[in-house]
């Protein structure tokens, strides 16, 4: 890769808020920590403490970050005016709803009782994520086309991190299906899928953060500015 490459590919990196950053993750890896301790000492996880169980603390915390994003990404997009920033915010009300009230696994359950023996419940699941995709991809692609080149390089950073978020809640999940019951795999696995998915969600938090932030000092600057060229014009034309 030349120098020229190197560079561009650098700043499509994700720029993020260093403190909030430090912060979500040592909450993540208290929670992760406290996962495996009670592995350890429990002959079954409590499920206020289990990662992998709905509405567990570390869920209730997941919640959260995916409400700060849609919040965040209402915010930018009013300072913008770039359609992009309300796609990923459906995007992500969509993430919020599927994992506050069980959204896949609801479905994949009907499927599988009004299919028995052709739809397994994991099937199931795989059925469903593939319909919100169907659903929510135009509305990625319509809104980032219409966003111009602004917002084609948000687009591409969030884009990489919902598509490692998705690595870790789809396809880490789908390993249960083809890998066998050794023991101890199903537990790790869900350690890696559950605690993946919350450090990306803490990396994605802090992304839009931190462009929130540069966003408004941009239009606080490019308002200091504007001002700045009025008062002058007003000066010009007074001295004349």
């Amino acid at each position: 890769m030349s120098l020229k490459n190197l560079i561009g590919f650098r700043r499509q990196l994700p720029v993020v808020d260093a403190h909030l950053l430090r912060l979500l993750l040592s909450i993540d890896l208290a929670l992760i920590i406290v996962h495996c301790f009670a592995g350890v000492y429990f002959d079954k996880i409590p499920p206020i403490l289990n990662i992998a169980l709905d509405w567990s603390f570390a869920e209730i915390v997941s919640y959260g970050k995916w409400v700060a994003a849609v919040a965040l990404l209402i915010v930018i997009y009013r300072r913008t005016g770039l359609p992009v920033y309300l796609g990923f915010a459906t995007l992500f009300a969509v993430v919020t709803i599927d994992d506050s009230a069980q959204l896949h696994e609801r479905i994949g359950a009907t499927l599988a009782n009004i299919y028995p023996g052709l739809i397994t419940q994991d099937g199931g699941e795989l059925i469903a994520f593939a319909g919100i995709a169907v659903f929510i991809l135009p509305v990625l692609a319509i809104t980032t086309l219409r966003s111009g080149k602004p917002g084609r390089s948000v687009a591409v950073c969030l884009t990489g991190l919902v598509a490692i978020l998705a690595i870790f809640g789809i396809f880490v999940d789908a390993l249960h299906l083809v890998l066998p019951r050794l023991p101890y795999l199903p537990q790790f696995l869900d350690l890696v899928e559950d605690g993946g998915e919350m450090i990306t969600g803490s990396i994605i938090v802090a992304y839009l953060l931190a462009r929130s932030d540069d966003i408004r000092n941009q239009v606080r600057t490019a308002g200091f500015l504007a001002a700045l060229e009025r008062n002058f014009g007003r000066n010009t034309i007074s001295e004349k």
